[in-house]
């Protein structure tokens, strides 16, 4: 009998975790269910159920003959929200190994690879979008839009694609606003159409464009990363320098995927970075691309969805939560800037990125490749020990090496009265790129104008009343807690001493903007920072700009700070480089390298040199020195030794228990009872240590006190089955604390 033709079905439902488990069950929380009359259910079916008075999502996981409970007692399946099953055996296999490893529910790992809306009562796939063709007064009455420049760019890349258009598709294409579209729908140069495809088409592998002549390095690469795509897959780290080509090694690594009848997946750190992806790829692919991330509305990934699951569309590109793309017969996995702790998620289900490919390609049998400048501590090392094949890019693409890095004493530039955001230094590089008509990146990891604001008669910084931090002064003149976004007016008066003369201290993005705003009036200067592309869109239309040299100065945090290639750019300033020095993190030093070789790196890709100045008041801290030179493999075998003796990653796994909640000493009192829990389970066992309970770094946030707990166990451990273990029997009353396991966390604070 097939298995549409099952008169019941087993079904993992959708229903919270009890309110008395730490732990939640790895397995799904299956129930058995008669098939409707009509319908014809199977394996990756997701229906509507009832539970109790509710009715609830549920995934179909199996069909039976016979229910193991009283026939009479089952309930029928409400309703089937889509006609295709939406998940398969990988998919399902993936979401129980993170639901074992994260300590999540599986059902919340399983929802990461469907499509969005997927609730009781909502709609899963929108209605088709309207699309656009030019209508017969393009190209006669062209001269109506000289004058402009946007209309007329949209009204070229209108015969320029294959396919017509949505609104959002053809403003993004020709890297105008869409209100340019709405100017020429009015004008009657656009029209909407319900004729053509609804899809650009898919290009067969005779479509692909050449790129350039590969460096015996690049070529190496390749070759490897080929010999493992047609084996039986594996893990290959591309360790090159900035501008060395990796991008260049993925694309033909894609190119062979999908000659071969696979599909390839791209990931990127930051939304930032997808125009510039998408370009490339689409351009040398010569093929449509899915593009999964949350700048775009829900009904824009739910059709990018649709057309990866059916097979329209065989590559998938986005930030972190692309990795959970549909890719029928998935041969390749990408993950660029493989370091970047933003492919860690910091809310429940806390997966990375890097760990889920390759789970999925352990499940599929795809090569991942992880490519970086600055390898994680934690994947070099894995390639030193032959876990990883390891391909090294030592040279840019024209031969060059990489500008290094200027280090400036910024104690030795207010020794001589310098008070400005910009040492002698970059200040007279800023002006000589501004004359030459060359271009500047400055990066501060800190948004909003003034890191804080202080009572200069008795100390007082004004701080969040939800958080232990203090509140950021922006140049609206609005105070903002960067953790629970509370906001309001700087008070007149100091509110401890009722001091006048509050001062604001420390930088911020939009200071150094002014700065530049004040020391070179000509210069064109754009900021690119969460405030800035808060619009949906914004994000590129930044890219575009200063692709295009609209900019002269780009101002930004740690969006700008990796993987863009602008050729004219010759100048990189880190204003600041000591931020992560300072945190509470043993990854401090890692960090603090990692960022001055990326950013470093968007210098000098043309054909003009490139310099590269940081200011530091810490110019002898090893990790400048290491980034000062260039020298990844110093840095490394130091950092390395660091971890040894201190016992942290990547010679132990480590996990954080942390215990919240809205009064301080329930807080403490519950956390030594779940570290005494932690340490009775591992008494006797060597190979797991705990440390704490001790008062997180950020101690309360949004009104919740927080502490925590930090378990290292031996790489030979699962933690995710020690910590269900020792917990798993515990539980909680209802005004009891709550606790957070992080399996592998990134943030300590």
């Amino acid at each position: 009998m097939s298995p549409q033709a099952y008169p019941y079905v087993q079904v993992a439902v959708d229903v919270p975790l009890g309110a008395h488990q730490i732990i939640p069950n790895p397995e799904f929380s299956r129930f058995d269910y008669r098939v409707a009359r009509g319908q014809r259910l199977m394996p990756g079916h997701v229906v509507t159920v009832p539970f109790g008075p509710r009715t609830v999502l549920g995934f179909v996981l199996e069909g039976i003959q016979e229910p193991s409970v009283d026939p009479d007692s089952v309930r029928e399946v409400s309703d089937l929200l889509w006609e295709d099953p939406l998940f398969g055996e990988h998919e399902l296999a993936v979401a129980r190994w993170m639901a074992a490893h994260y300590l999540c529910r599986p059902v919340d790992a399983l929802k990461l690879f469907l499509p969005p809306r997927m609730e009781p009562g909502k709609k899963v796939f929108p209605r088709p979008p309207r699309r656009l063709e030019a209508t017969n007064r393009w190209p006669q009455d062209a001269k109506e839009l000289r004058g402009a420049p946007a209309q007329s760019d949209i009204m070229t890349t209108v015969f320029r694609l294959e396919y017509p258009p949505t609104k959002t598709e053809l403003a993004r294409a020709a890297g105008r606003s869409p209100g340019a579209v709405d100017a020429l729908l009015q004008r009657r140069f656009l029209r909407y159409t319900d004729g053509g495809s609804a899809h650009p088409p898919v290009h067969d592998s005779d479509g692909f464009l050449p790129g350039h002549d590969l460096t015996p390095a690049q070529a190496d690469a390749l070759s490897g990363v080929i010999g493992s795509m047609d084996a039986e897959g594996g893990t290959v780290l591309l360790n090159g320098v900035t501008g060395s080509g990796k991008t260049e090694v993925y694309l033909r690594a894609m190119v062979h995927a999908l000659r071969a009848g696979g599909s390839a997946l791209l990931l990127v750190p930051e939304i930032s970075l997808t125009p510039q992806m998408i370009d490339r790829v689409t351009e040398r692919l010569n093929e449509p691309v899915g593009v999964f991330h949350s700048d775009l509305s829900p009904a824009e990934r739910s059709r990018a969805w649709l057309r990866m699951h059916r097979g329209e569309l065989r590559v998938a590109l986005g930030p972190r939560s692309a990795v959970f793309a549909p890719c029928p017969n998935l041969s390749l996995i990408v993950m660029d800037e493989e370091h970047e702790t933003s492919y860690k998620q910091d809310v429940t289900p806390r997966y990375h990125a890097r760990a889920v490919a390759l789970a999925r390609a352990r499940e599929t049998g795809a090569t991942v490749v992880l490519g970086s400048a600055t390898p994680s501590i934690e994947s070099y090392r894995r390639a030193e020990a032959g876990t990883f094949r390891v391909f090294d890019l030592p040279k840019r693409v024209a031969g060059t090496d990489p500008p290094l890095p200027r280090l400036v004493d910024m104690r030795e530039e207010r020794a001589t009265g310098n008070r400005s955001v910009f040492s002698h230094a970059l200040h007279d590089a800023l002006q000589l790129r501004l004359n030459r008509g060359e271009q500047t990146v400055l990066f501060l990891n800190q948004r909003g104008y003034s890191s804080f604001i202080m009572c200069p008669d008795c100390g007082t910084a004004l701080r969040c009343r939800s958080c232990s931090v203090t509140l950021t002064y922006h140049r609206d003149g609005r105070l903002e807690c960067h953790y629970c976004g509370a906001r309001g007016a700087p008070p007149q008066r100091c509110p401890i001493c009722g001091g006048y003369h509050l001062a604001r201290r420390g930088l911020g993005t939009q200071k150094v903007e002014a700065a530049v705003h004040a020391a070179f009036p000509g210069a064109r200067v754009q900021r690119m920072d969460t405030d800035s592309v808060q619009r949906r869109g914004t994000r590129e239309q930044i890219y575009r700009a200063f692709v295009s040299g609209d900019v002269d100065v780009l101002v930004g945090t740690q969006m700008i700070a990796k993987g863009w290639d602008v050729p004219a750019v010759s100048l990189v300033g880190i204003i600041d480089a000591d931020t992560a020095l300072h945190m509470p993190d043993f990854r401090g030093a890692e960090r603090t390298f990692q960022l001055i070789t990326q950013v470093a790196g968007r210098a000098g890709r043309g054909d003009v040199p490139g310099e590269v100045i940081v200011q530091t008041w810490n110019p002898d801290h090893p990790a400048l020195v290491a980034a000062r030179s260039a020298d990844l493999p110093a840095f490394y075998q130091r950092e390395i030794e660091t971890r040894r003796e201190a016992n942290y990653p990547p010679f132990v796994a480590l996990s954080r228990v942390i215990v919240r909640g809205a009064r301080d000493d329930a807080v403490c009192g519950f956390a030594e009872k779940v570290a005494d829990a932690l340490r009775a389970f591992g008494d006797g066992d060597d190979t797991v240590e705990i440390l704490g309970p001790a008062a997180a770094p950020l101690k309360r946030i949004r009104g919740e006190f927080r502490r925590h707990i930090f378990v290292k166990m031996r790489k030979e451990t699962s933690p995710g089955a020690w910590l269900r273990r020792a917990l798993g029997c515990m539980g909680r009353k209802d005004d009891d604390p709550r606790v957070i396991v992080d399996v592998d966390p990134v943030n300590m604070m």
